[in-house]
């Protein structure tokens, strides 16, 4: 059986940064970083907030799949599915929209751009 905080975790700073407190959804203390060098005086929140992300990250998640790295295929191919629908739609629609001069659809082929490109810079990049 799991035994963890449940999420979400959060993060506080304190002394610009050098000082970092994860807490859980209560406000309750669970850990806190201390110091720093002059060479990594950001990493503390730098790994608060890793560690926060990848706490939220794996909610829901049983801590035997966390410790092998395995993220059910099922889920991820579900979302990248999901993903490559709505850009192919977003696609579709921006193409329509494209040559409108109504300001609304202007707007929103506009974000539509904005929306999607973002999204294939995450996949490259």
């Amino acid at each position: 059986m799991d035994q963890h905080t449940k999420e979400p975790w959060k993060y506080l700073t304190s002394h610009g940064g050098a000082c970092v407190v994860v807490i859980d959804a209560t406000g309750r203390d669970l850990f806190q970083t201390l110091g720093y060098s002059d060479r990594s005086k950001h990493m503390p929140l730098a790994n608060a907030r890793r560690i926060v992300a990848c706490v939220n990250a794996c909610a829901g998640l049983s801590d035997a799949v966390v410790s092998h790295g395995l993220v059910p295929a099922s889920q991820h191919s579900t979302v990248v599915h999901q993903r490559n629908q709505l850009l192919a739609a977003l696609s579709a629609v921006m193409e329509v929209f494209e040559y409108h001069q109504e300001p609304e659809k202007v707007a929103a082929a506009r974000q539509a751009r904005a929306a999607v490109a973002a999204v294939e810079e995450s996949r490259h990049g």
